[in-house]
């Protein structure tokens, strides 16, 4: 504990030694990493907090609005002026509005100022800075590693003296003044409190402690145990021991050879233990009819006898069995077993009980056997294994759902309950033969069989109800399966059913698996996941009260399917129900969609998921794939590829000046092409604002009007679901006669329980509707369009955000073409175009009668908007004109001329004309 402790004070201290250094980094300089690119209109300023108020002005932009004034000399990168910005052999010294640097020696941004940056940066607004290894801030200063002062109740030190928090220290000798205290090796602590000197004596006064190999343990202020390790101890007289000789107030011994008691002694190998006695291993004697002499023969009063190795029987109330000359013939027969570990397992999980079996095997080869099973799952899941006598109230809930009237008192009462349930369970029979290991057949009840061949390594075959399987050669030489009726599987965002094959052949490469779904129409996802929770709820008979409620609820989600449709008053079981509804989307004439997959390696693979298909040719490295929205296409890749997306509604709306700009996910249309990876072409639809919205309010409209659409769905789907509850809460018809004479008890908590659960749902998705339907008229409103009454439908909100995005969009195509060397974009009477990326670049805005083109940045540069142009060629040339008004000048004014009102004038050599 005291080298934990000292652990935790370094930890502390080094960290707070970083953060100090950190904090006190504060004072940085950007400007001094950035290299400006002596461009006036492209320089960034610095971020507000270096900026003081003597900076506001000059932070204004430039009064020229394409970035060249009559000012300018370029030289670049020798000397450069221009629109506030000046350099000299860029990037050494350079000057803008927001401060100067001359690197790597000085720097000044803002409130900033650095001189031979890192070694030293300060802000005098902030009071904050560092000189090489000394740091200040309004808070603290110091000099790192020698000492740091930040005021009281905070950490201080001064080389391995240090203050934290009203303790203090001398790092790593000791600590005083806190809660755990240390000097070198011995320790004391107030609360609790302990002391010691480690590793050789600690106390802590009222509960024990060691000292050495003695140690001690007090309870109730009283010595508990002692003793010196290892070879002696003394546990309040209960035990005690001195190596190995060992006595309590009743036994004694010598480990392992001997020990005695009152009514027990051994002497290795003899023993004896009340009545029995025996002689280990050769014999065991309990009483006259139970004895053991090895190895001739055993013999119990439950009728077991064994005689090596001719013959031997068991027979007990629930279990038979003989055997002849070993496992040459054997027979057995057992009925309800004991409540061993396994059949508690099973009680704990609510697993299949194992009521009675019959089994026979003759000679090794072959064997078969019955078995019946009665189908548990019904209740116990709950119970806890440490406390059987007191059931928790939602097993005894459980209980009463199946007609138990009277609460189990103990744990042998359970495992009657549960014989008792298990008993009316119905029954299913299972058969099994075979021929070891040649073959093996099974059957069970009405549900399927299956059969193999030499352990499964020839062939193997196995059909149920639902689900077929058919292998050879452990499907080495191929495998088909089958599966039918999948109750109630999730695809997509929907629940629906589905049916499933499968064939594969290894040896050719070839397999398919075909999935047929049937599509619910809309509304009816929330009655399916309804039925398919509710149908979970039953298992074995479902003529039980709670049963019967569980399918009143049932019936009022089959209505909502469909009007006037319910279970039949047949349908008695939870595999008559289960077959009923797996039936439903046939009987509703539901459509169906297949999802495929077929392959023959390395040929072709073909696959269809809905309304998704793709073709792939591995061998041509092709394909081709068509889904909603999209199509995609490769031929020999990566000599060719194309895709085409298209989308029927407005998913993001853009500024028609912004269009260049625009995400993918703007796109209403979008056809793709590359070929080589070095030529492709692009021709996009963009959906611009066309109204006198803008498109950012226009993109909060909609989507508002989206999640109002989402959340009052979400609300109709929960008051449909309380309205049936409730439907399902009224009194239940008059139960059918009772066979026994136990008083029936119908609980209706499951029922309420259910009802305030969705209770709360729509309570929830009603506060959800309010806030979006409030946020949607707001934002219509904002925008000067008609609000829709809170009680709107999910189709009238739908159709006014159809129409707002109709009524308020229009399309812009796009067009852009990528290669190695060149890239352009064009749409909407815009453009832009580059050359190697910054080697030459260009844009052009028609609308706006604006263009610009650059080479090499200050090579050559010529930009124009409206009747305005400026022209920059590299070196000393630049050309101005303004309608009528021009100014051509070269080396500054070693030469220049203008006309401006109708005057003209220059220079000449500095001299003005």
């Amino acid at each position: 504990m005291h080298y934990n402790i000292s652990l935790r004070r370094m930890t502390r201290f080094a960290a707070a030694a970083l953060t100090a250094l950190v904090l006190a980094g504060c004072a940085s300089s950007e400007r001094m990493m950035r290299l400006s690119g002596g461009d006036g209109a492209s320089h960034q300023p610095p971020r507000k907090e270096r900026l003081g108020s003597s900076f506001v002005a000059a932070a204004r932009p430039s009064a020229s609005p394409i970035g060249l004034d009559a000012s300018l000399i370029n030289f670049w990168p020798f000397f450069f002026r221009g629109a506030g910005y000046y350099s000299v052999l860029w990037p050494f010294i350079d000057r803008d509005p927001y401060g100067f640097a001359v690197r790597p020696f000085y720097n000044r941004e803002g409130n900033e100022y650095s001189v031979l940056f890192p070694l030293s940066a300060w802000n005098p607004v902030n009071g904050d800075g560092w000189v090489i290894n000394g740091y200040w801030n309004k808070s603290r200063f110091g000099v790192v590693p020698l000492f740091q002062y930040s005021g009281d109740d905070r950490f201080n030190y001064c080389g391995p003296v240090w203050m934290w928090h009203g303790a203090t220290g001398i790092f790593p000798l000791g600590s005083f003044g806190g809660n755990f205290n240390y000097c070198m090796l011995a320790y004391w602590q107030k609360k609790p409190e302990k002391f010691g000197f480690f590793p050789l004596f600690h106390c802590t006064p009222g509960d024990g402690g060691y000292a050495g190999l003695v140690y001690w343990n007090i309870c109730g202020g009283k010595l508990a145990q002692w003793g010196v390790l290892p070879g002696l101890a003394d546990f309040s007289k209960s035990f005690n021991h001195v190596m190995n000789a060992w006595w309590t107030p009743e036994s004694f011994g010598f480990f392992p050879l001997c020990g005695f008691g009152d009514d027990w002694w051994y002497a290795l190998p003899a023993w004896k233990s009340d009545r029995r006695f025996g002689v280990f291993p050769v014999l065991w004697w309990r009483d006259a009819v139970n004895h053991t002499v090895f190895p001739l023969y055993t013999i119990d009063d439950n009728g077991d006898f064994f005689l090596s190795p001719v013959v031997g029987w068991k027979r007990t109330p629930g279990e038979r069995m003989l055997s002849v000359l070993g496992p040459l013939w054997v027979s057995s027969r057992r009925r309800i077993p004991d409540c061993d570990s396994r059949a508690t397992e099973r009680i704990e999980r609510g697993d299949f009980y194992r009521e009675e079996s019959d089994f026979t095997l003759a000679g090794g080869l072959f064997y078969r056997g019955e078995t019946s099973i009665s189908r548990g799952g019904l209740i116990f899941h709950y119970v806890s294994r440490k406390n059987w006598e007191v059931l928790r109230p939602e097993v005894w809930s459980e209980l009463k759902k199946v007609g138990i009237s009277t609460e189990p008192a103990s744990y042998d009462e359970l495992k009657l309950v549960y014989k008792q349930i298990a008993a009316a369970m119905p029954m299913e029979e299972k058969f099994y033969c075979g021929v070891a290991p040649l073959f093996h057949y099974s059957q069970t009840g009405d549900r399927g069989n299956s059969f193999n061949l030499l352990l499964g390594l020839l062939a193997y075959w196995d059909k149920g109800q639902d689900r077929s399987c058919f292998r050879i050669g452990t499907g080495l030489l191929g495998v088909w399966e089958r599966e039918e009726g999948g109750l109630f599987r999730h695809y997509r965002s929907y629940s629906t059913l589905c049916s499933e094959s499968k064939l594969v052949i290894p040896e050719l490469l070839f397999g398919s698996t075909v999935r047929r779904y049937y599509i619910p129409p809309a509304g009816s996802d929330a009655a399916l996941k309804a039925i398919g929770l509710a149908l979970s709820e039953l298992s074995g008979a479902c003529e039980s009260p709670a049963a019967r409620q569980t399918r009143g609820i049932i019936n009022g989600w089959l209505n909502e399917l469909e009007p006037g449709l319910s279970l039949p008053e047949d349908a008695v079981t939870y595999e008559a129900v289960k077959r009923f509804c797996t039936a439903l989307p046939e009987r509703l004439k539901w459509p169906t969609r297949e999802c495929a997959t077929t392959g023959w390696m390395p040929f072709y693979l073909h696959e269809k998921e809905l309304e998704r298909d793709n073709w792939i040719f591995p061998v041509l490295l092709s394909g081709h794939t068509t889904q909603v929205g999209r199509t995609t296409g490769a031929v020999l890749w990566p000599l060719y590829f194309y895709r085409r997306d298209t989308r029927a509604e407005v998913e993001q709306v853009v500024d028609k000046g912004a269009v260049l700009d625009t995400p993918q996910s703007a796109s209403l249309q979008d056809d793709a092409g590359r070929i080589l990876l070095a030529f492709g072409w692009r021709n996009q639809k963009v959906a611009v604002a066309a109204g006198s919205i803008p498109a950012q309010k226009l993109n909060v409209i909609l989507e508002k009007l989206d999640r109002w659409s989402e959340v009052r769905g979400a609300f109709d789907a929960a008051e449909r679901e309380l309205g049936i509850l409730r439907r399902a809460s009224l009194p239940l018809p008059p139960p059918p006669p009772q066979t026994d004479t136990a008083p029936v008890v119908v609980d209706t908590a499951s029922v309420t329980y259910k009802i305030d659960q969705a209770e709360k749902r729509s309570r929830q998705a009603a506060a959800r509707l309010k806030q979006a339907t409030g946020q949607s008229n707001e934002a219509l409103q904002a925008a000067g369009l008609p609000a829709l009454p809170p009680t709107a439908g999910v189709d009238a909100v739908a159709a006014l955000r159809s129409r707002v995005a109709k009524e308020n969009t229009g399309e812009v195509e796009l067009s852009s073409v990528d290669t190695l060397l060149y890239n352009q974009i064009t749409g909407g009477g815009m453009g832009r175009w580059s050359v190697l990326g910054l080697l030459a670049r260009g844009e052009y805005d028609n609308a706006r009668q604006k263009e610009s083109v650059e080479v090499l940045k200050f090579l050559y540069r010529r930009r124009q908007e409206g009747t305005r142009s400026e022209l920059l060629f590299f070196p000393f040339i630049t050309r101005r004109t303004d309608g009528d008004d021009w100014h051509w000048s070269f080396m500054y004014r070693v030469f220049d001329c203008w006309k401006k009102g109708g005057e003209t004038g220059g220079h000449i050599f500095f001299i003005p004309f």
